[in-house]
């Protein structure tokens, strides 16, 4: 793959690349490669904002909790907002690693919900990685 240090190259590959000039799509470059730094053509595609923002960890709010999960006194609570501004309550467990289960269940069935959603806008490639994408504990 090429990366984007020509502005000539970069301008080229994204006039042929689906999503690019749609309004709130956005360029994307690790949900085909997980943790990728570099924008590249390989490693690059265009995800409609509402999607891309899925995979945002915010992990200097969290602490050192699991991604979806709060802690809830001596309970862990899992939750996530998905596609709404609002945080949806998913359930109280005795562990981290149990309410962390829960979320990763429910964000995961989300993904896949948006992926069918936005299957005929989407590169292919982005939409097979969607499918097969999996919530980690670490991230």
């Amino acid at each position: 793959g090429e990366s984007f240090k020509s502005y000539s190259f970069f301008h080229e590959w994204c006039c042929q690349q689906i999503g690019f000039g749609c309004e709130s799509f956005q360029l994307d470059k690790d949900l085909l490669r997980r943790g990728n730094k570099v924008y590249s053509d390989i490693t690059c595609t265009f995800l409609p904002q509402e999607v891309n923002k899925l995979f945002t960890s915010r992990q200097a709010c969290r602490g050192d909790l699991p991604l979806g999960v709060q802690r809830d006194k001596d309970r862990f609570r899992a939750e996530g907002n998905f596609g709404s501004f609002h945080k949806r309550h998913l359930g109280s467990f005795a562990t981290a690693n149990e309410a962390f289960t829960r979320y990763k269940q429910v964000k995961e069935a989300y993904i896949k919900f948006k992926a069918e959603q936005w299957k005929e806008f989407i590169d292919p490639r982005a939409y097979a990685a969607l499918i097969a994408y999996e919530v980690l504990i670490t991230d």
